[in-house]
């Protein structure tokens, strides 16, 4: 995987062709690719795609307590949408 972030919980999430949607939180490993978390600690808000954007909102407690996979949030997350061109 290209881009990795050091010490980060890496959120991914897909359209299936059927229309459907499927998600996964996955911790970071120093070794390779990153493993699923067992843990999904986040909800999925809204998902969609259009021509150019695909967007994703969700929410997460600060501090899931699960110190195994996820990184508390320590500093305030900004505010908004992330958005990712095509």
């Amino acid at each position: 995987m290209h881009g990795r972030f050091a010490r980060c919980d890496e959120s991914l999430r897909w359209t299936l062709l059927d229309g459907g949607q499927d998600r996964h939180i996955r911790p970071d490993s120093p070794d390779g690719e990153p493993i699923v978390d067992p843990s999904q600690d986040y909800t999925l808000l809204l998902g969609y795609e259009n021509t150019t954007h695909t967007v994703i909102r969700f929410k997460r407690n600060l501090d899931t307590c699960d110190m195994k996979d996820d990184f508390p949030i320590t500093t305030p997350p900004h505010a908004g949408e992330i958005t990712i061109k095509r």
